[in-house]
């Protein structure tokens, strides 16, 4: 299978709280992506999709800047609405 299932989980997670509003299925969808992240911290989409998702702004920027390390072109870190070239400096200990 090309694509994992893990990925469909959360991208259903991800499209369910974004076509509806409901909080539980981003809260539901963070709390699986932060899981994944300790068992796959090489994978950019599980950054990425935690920065989209985030509602504390330092954890929204220290996602951000981690799913930038890993991949700069990824299309949810482009939909996470966090400006990176605003003039705050991603740390240089990203995890």
């Amino acid at each position: 299978r090309p694509i994992a299932a893990s990925y469909d989980y959360a991208l259903a997670g991800y499209l369910m709280y974004k076509k509806t509003g409901v909080p539980a299925y981003r809260d539901e969808t963070l709390r699986f992506v932060r899981a994944y992240q300790r068992a796959w911290p090489q994978s950019a989409w599980l950054f990425a999709m935690q920065a989209v998702l985030e509602t504390d702004k330092q954890q929204k920027w220290a996602a951000a800047c981690r799913a930038r390390a890993l991949d700069a072109r990824s299309y949810f870190l482009s939909q996470a609405g966090v400006d990176l070239k605003e003039g705050r400096v991603c740390p240089t200990r990203l995890w």
